[in-house]
């Protein structure tokens, strides 16, 4: 009768050593990006400051699988005349526009997720693609003044 808790305690051993292998090599496999100058808001939103009408992101959470990425990007007008004329993610010097093109022009007139997703090219993977840092970039027109947003997404080795 003494052998059984034995091979319990084993066996509840043996499930937590691959419990915790399973945690970390699901954590291995995605990276955690976040835009850098940007104000961290009480909801987990990094806020581009300083003006009434808001751009926001949350973090980005990359699988090391993805080949396509949708970041959620918000445009808030508050009481402007907002709208997107063109969107690019930054890699390595050269500008890539989303896969589609459907914001372009389209007045923002509430608080909205831009339908913004990016194949990355030649099939690479996005954390390959993306490395350390990258910028997307948005091209809006507000009150009729062009007006550029720079996101710096930076990886975040601790998060």
């Amino acid at each position: 009768m003494t052998g059984h808790p034995r091979l319990l305690r084993l066996l509840f051993c043996a499930v937590l050593a691959l419990s915790l292998a399973m945690v970390s090599a699901c954590a291995l496999r995605q990276q955690v990006y976040a835009p850098q100058g940007w104000i961290e808001s009480a909801d987990g939103n990094y806020v581009l400051g300083g003006y009434d009408w808001r751009v926001s992101m949350p973090v980005l959470v990359v699988s090391k699988s993805d080949i396509t990425l949708h970041p959620a990007i918000t445009v808030n007008p508050g009481k402007h005349a907002v709208s997107l004329t063109r969107a690019s993610w930054i890699l390595q010097g050269q500008s890539y526009p989303p896969h589609d093109h459907e914001y372009e022009g389209v007045a923002i007139t509430q608080p909205q997720v831009l339908n913004l997703h990016w194949e990355f090219p030649s099939g690479k993977k996005a954390v390959d693609a993306l490395g350390r840092e990258s910028t997307i970039r948005l091209e809006l027109v507000v009150d009729g003044a062009p007006r550029t947003v720079d996101i710096l997404i930076q990886r975040q080795d601790h998060y």
